[in-house]
């Protein structure tokens, strides 16, 4: 179970912290998100869905998961042994003109095991934007990510070729 947990974190910080800044532009007239402006990129942002386009974090080829609702997913419990498991994920990121800090929270209750604690993955640092480039720096390893971003409709679409995480601004 201990390596279970230990994967979740990892996952997270791995594909999902990333993908915070993984978008394109689609809508050039987004009132509440504007890549051109810079204004308009501080609030919060409240994750929709993520969807794990490879399997890596649920074991499940582009399984997509509604942020809150609960998903059955399968959980090791032994050596060639699995039980289902309801996973919930939430996540919020919030960001100021320069700056990010990201709250992961993945909530597990496993057939006839039950909850299992998860602490929150926590990540922040510093962001630019140049076009539909967003460069990351995270304060927490020093980690520099690049990746396109996209907006529409108030969301941003965070993808690549791992994942796909829809965020809206609040």
């Amino acid at each position: 179970m201990k390596q279970f947990l230990s994967y979740l974190r990892l996952s997270a910080l791995v594909f999902v912290l990333p993908l915070v800044f993984n978008c394109s532009d689609d809508d050039d007239n987004n009132p509440l998100f504007d890549l051109s402006d810079p204004s308009t990129f501080p609030g919060t942002y409240e994750m929709v869905e993520l969807t794990d386009k490879t399997g890596d974090l649920s074991g499940i080829p582009n399984l997509t998961v509604q942020a809150g609702e609960p998903t059955t997913v399968p959980f090791p419990t032994g050596p060639g042994q699995t039980a289902d498991a309801a996973v919930t994920i939430t996540h919020t990121l919030v960001l100021t003109s320069t700056t990010y800090t990201s709250v992961f929270n993945i909530g597990v209750v496993v057939t006839g095991v039950g909850t299992i604690p998860i602490p929150p993955v926590t990540d922040s640092g510093t962001y630019s934007v140049n076009g539909t480039q967003i460069t990351t720096t995270s304060a927490e390893d020093s980690e520099v990510e690049t990746q396109a971003i996209t907006s529409s409709n108030g969301q941003l679409t965070f993808e690549d070729d791992d994942i796909k995480v829809v965020y809206e601004k609040q």
